[in-house]
């Protein structure tokens, strides 16, 4: 499993990751993407935007099966 990392080297080419934010009472968890186009919210969600210093780390999401019909998780 992929360990949390420092959002500097979060990618920015419109990569889908999952990236956490520490609330003081918990974290919060999205799945995002970097689209900058100048508005100041360049990390992306389906219904939301935030400003690009608001997550402390983020981790690549782990590949999908290759044949998620058959149930074959690859195991």
């Amino acid at each position: 499993m992929s360990e949390w990392q420092p959002m500097e080297t979060a990618p920015k080419d419109g990569t889908m990751i999952l990236v956490c934010h520490d609330t003081g009472c918990g974290e919060e968890h999205f799945l995002v993407w970097w689209v900058d186009d100048g508005d100041g919210y360049p990390w992306r969600e389906s219904y939301n935007s935030h400003v690009a210093d608001r997550f402390d780390a983020w981790m690549p999401l782990l590949p999908l099966p290759s044949d998620r019909r058959t149930g074959d998780l690859g195991e």
